[in-house]
């Protein structure tokens, strides 16, 4: 726990990797991080996944002990400082949202689960952070406990991204049953890890990279035991790698693991961390690669950091769907603009802090309509799917389902989705759907001024009736907006000023 005088320019990362959590808090300076403090801790969250697909009680319990000791370093830190996110499983677990609660009850903050290529970009964000920009191309592997992420960039910039479904822990517990390494296991774990990469390894073989890293406490092991071994050389390659494999295969078992520079915490999970790389080296041209002591949890760091000095990834990519779409952006920009304006004018309870409610509006408003690039005909419901099933750089899962939910509803039948994981944005909905309904000219329209409350399920509008009844379009709207509103258990009045 750090001292009062130091929380305000306290930032902190939390990685709830499938292997291990990893927890990194840094000081922003004028021009960079100055990381303080990184905690790593083993949980195996993907060792607890039963055949049903859910985590098991034990595995649980491992990461609720974790988080009770985060939760003393992280006592006191702002909601701002902090942000936790949850990658493969937990975005795996059939019983995710249960944890979830669980996690987040300890430690008093919300954890984001994050999709493969989200998991990739940031990554990428984190090993090149604090390094020199390459234009030639640079290549990083990440190969967590039950996926491994696989990035080519230029500069600081990612270019191409893939996630699949291949990872220390998984691996070694599918091909390494009771720890036993066998020449036949090994050659099931190696060519089950080529079939994954064979739809993709030609899209990073098409060009040479100027370097590779490696950001996984797997590959930094790997260095370390090849360097043991006295092989190491110029990095992590496709020779020393295969001498490791026939080392390991003659031990026979993880137990009898005896390298230098592998701890017996990871000895379980290791052979099948190596038969990943193995396969990455094997299948994709490389230079020989080195671990990078930076990864996810660095990448979420510059992500938060980058979002307090209006550099949000996620405004990018909102403006790229606009572009790719063909959204009207004087709409957006018309629905935008009445929109938080009636979202300052609301009074009641409201369901999202207000800055972050204001950037649901700004990303509904500009989105709304990108459906219509596929027919207008039900294009909100055509807008929503696009949302919910792209791969959204800067958004988490949370951020796509609230988004999805305010495009399909922006209009006609309120739809709330069965067994929903967020809190429904009601009062988002409320002023959206108001907004959308009075710029539905597509044109700038004089609005006399209104009263917004939403409280205990009753929604009002107060307008003047003399507008009313020379916009007869817009009333009828309104009027129809009781019926759309009692749907779903709620009160809509409009009363006259």
């Amino acid at each position: 726990m750090y001292k009062e005088k130091n929380k305000q320019q306290l930032f902190a990362a939390l990685d709830l990797g499938s292997n291990s959590f990893h927890l990194v808090i840094a000081r922003k300076t004028k021009n960079r991080l100055v990381f303080l403090d990184r905690v790593k801790i083993m949980v195996r969250l993907a060792d607890g996944l039963g055949k049903d697909g859910s985590l098991s009680l034990a595995a649980q319990e491992r990461a609720c002990e974790a988080f009770e000791f985060f939760e003393e370093r992280l006592r006191g830190f702002p909601p701002e400082s902090v942000r936790i996110v949850g990658t493969n499983t937990l975005r795996a677990a059939t019983n995710s949202s249960e944890v979830i609660a669980k996690l987040e009850k300890i430690l008093g903050h919300p954890i984001f689960i994050i999709n493969g290529r989200e998991e990739a970009r940031l990554v990428y964000l984190g090993v090149t952070g604090d390094l020199p920009p390459i234009y030639d191309g640079r290549f990083v592997v990440d190969i967590g406990g039950g996926s491994t992420e696989l990035i080519w960039g230029s500069g600081k910039k990612p270019k191409k991204m893939v996630s699949l479904d291949m990872g220390c822990v998984s691996y070694s517990k599918r091909f390494f049953p009771k720890g036993k390494i066998t020449a036949k296991h090994y050659k099931k774990a190696l060519l089950a890890a080529e079939l994954e990469l064979t739809p993709v390894e030609g899209r990073f073989n098409d060009r040479y990279p100027a370097e590779a890293l490696g950001s996984s406490g797997t590959i930094k092991t790997i260095e370390a035991v090849v360097d043991g071994m006295g092989v190491l050389k110029d990095g992590i390659t496709l020779k020393n790698i295969e001498i490791l494999s026939e080392a390991m295969i003659e031990a026979g078992h993880v137990k009898r693991l005896s390298f230098d520079g592998l701890k017996d915490i990871r000895k379980p999970v290791f052979p099948g961390g190596v038969a990943v790389l193995h396969a990455v080296l094997k299948r994709i041209s490389l230079p020989p690669l080195h671990a990078s002591r930076s990864a996810l949890r660095e990448g979420v760091l510059y992500e938060m950091i980058g979002r307090l000095n209006n550099r949000d990834q996620r405004e990018i990519t909102v403006k790229q769907l606009m572009q790719q779409y063909a959204a009207d952006p004087h709409q957006a920009e018309l629905v935008e603009k009445l929109s938080l304006d009636f979202f300052s004018l609301l009074k009641g309870k409201k369901t999202y802090p207000d800055d972050q409610a204001r950037r649901y509006l700004r990303w509904a408003s500009s989105l709304h309509e990108i459906g219509l690039s596929i027919s207008h005909s039900g294009y909100h419901r055509h807008g929503s799917y696009l949302v919910e099933n792209s791969d959204l750089a800067g958004f988490t899962r949370h951020n796509k389902k609230v988004l999805s939910f305010l495009i399909l509803n922006h209009r006609r039948k309120i739809r709330i989705p069965k067994n929903s994981d967020f809190r429904i944005p009601w009062t988002l909905l409320f002023v959206l759907r108001l907004a959308c309904l009075f710029l539905r000219s597509r044109k700038k329209t004089s609005i006399p001024p209104v009263e917004l409350k939403y409280l205990s399920r009753k929604l009002t509008v107060k307008i003047d009736s003399s507008w009313l009844e020379e916009h007869p379009l817009t009333a009828a709207q309104l009027e129809q907006e009781r019926a759309m509103w009692r749907s779903v258990d709620r009160e809509f009045d409009i009363l006259s000023q």
